[in-house]
């Protein structure tokens, strides 16, 4: 809500700009409450623990690690060891803690030591003190009157791929917006935009007339429950083959030049006759191992070399042990680049 609050005051505020209109550069209640949060909690620990009040008391906000999960507000105690001399952090959030617990705080509901650590959760009373405000209008007060139609477009989410939390987060800020316009009076087209065009979707499609026809695979098959994250796979699938880093058709972007500097017959008397142990200079000085089956290449010969992490017929080239022996990469024939 505060993050929307906060847009809808941006853009406002930009308004009133363009029309020469005058607006608070301040507004009557601060918009962070967590900043206050932190000034009234530091004066309180540097009251009780008797620090000069220049002292900085670094609270943040939680981050959310194994010491911070559940809290709004963390006060990190290493920064304080040097006014506790032969204590350690963790000795330091219990000292903290102790000084303030029976102080009277209309901002903290609970402190608690987390290891080096202070944690503390805020009075749900004092967060909602602002909801009061933006009811009776006094956290508006004097903004700019002009009530402009407004059109706000969000969510527009990707028909051919799973909802995920970053399009909730959209969703959710997207109609924070258009209630707020709407609770101060501005007319609002709420747009939204199914996102059923586009490269990404010519992608998925490519990918799945692609994986039919290889595979043979009837799409009916699939539970209706499980298309969307199906049709992901599919548009991921095909990004990671699309990209022009990885392509291995013409003009050829990853397959370089490797100069064979060495052919041997492959160590395991097992291995097919026509496997060769090639060794080439893909640069100055750095060689990789190959192991071949084709045959036209000699000493001294250039051939096309394709590098680990690429794709090759839609299948990623990686690093394997071919009896023995492991083969970085791949040697290209003339049918494989198309010539």
């Amino acid at each position: 809500f505060l993050e929307g609050l906060r847009l809808y005051i941006s853009l406002s505020r930009k308004r009133a700009s363009s029309y020469n209109s005058s607006m608070p550069e301040k507004l009557p209640i601060e918009l962070t409450p967590l900043e206050e949060a932190k000034a009234k909690i530091a004066a309180m620990i540097s009251k009780e623990l008797k620090l000069d009040s220049k002292v900085r008391i670094p609270i943040s906000k939680a981050s959310g690690g194994k010491n911070v999960s559940v809290a709004d507000l963390a006060l990190p105690c290493f920064p304080l060891l040097r006014f506790f001399k032969g204590k350690k952090p963790n000795e330091v959030a219990e000292i903290i803690v102790k000084a303030i617990e029976n102080v009277e705080s209309d901002v903290v509901a609970k402190a608690e030591v987390s290891g080096p650590y202070v944690n503390f959760i805020l009075s749900t009373k004092y967060l909602g003190t602002i909801v009061e405000d933006v009811n009776n209008g006094a956290l508006m007060k004097g903004m700019d009157k002009t009530k402009e139609k407004v059109m706000i477009e969000y969510s527009q989410p990707n028909t051919h791929k799973v909802f995920h939390v970053g399009h909730m987060r959209n969703a959710a800020l997207g109609d924070c917006l258009v209630r707020l316009y709407e609770f101060y009076g501005h007319p609002v087209v709420a747009a939204n935009y199914f996102g059923d065009e586009g490269a990404h979707i010519a992608k998925c499609l490519w990918k799945l007339k692609r994986h039919v026809k290889e595979h043979k695979f009837d799409i009916d098959t699939i539970p209706e429950e499980k298309r969307a994250e199906w049709l992901g796979s599919m548009y991921s699938g095909a990004v990671a083959e699309l990209t022009l880093k990885t392509y291995t058709k013409m003009p050829f972007m990853n397959v370089i030049a490797g100069k064979v500097t060495e052919i041997k017959d492959h160590p395991d008397e097992k291995a097919p006759k026509n496997w060769h142990v090639v060794k080439l200079e893909v640069k100055p000085s750095e060689f990789k191992t190959v192991i071949c089956g084709g045959r036209g290449y000699n000493v001294g010969d250039f051939v096309a070399y394709l590098p680990v992490g690429n794709f090759l017929k839609g299948k990623k080239v990686v690093e394997k042990d071919m009896q023995g022996v492991v083969s970085s990469g791949v040697m290209l024939g003339y049918t494989e680049v198309d010539v």
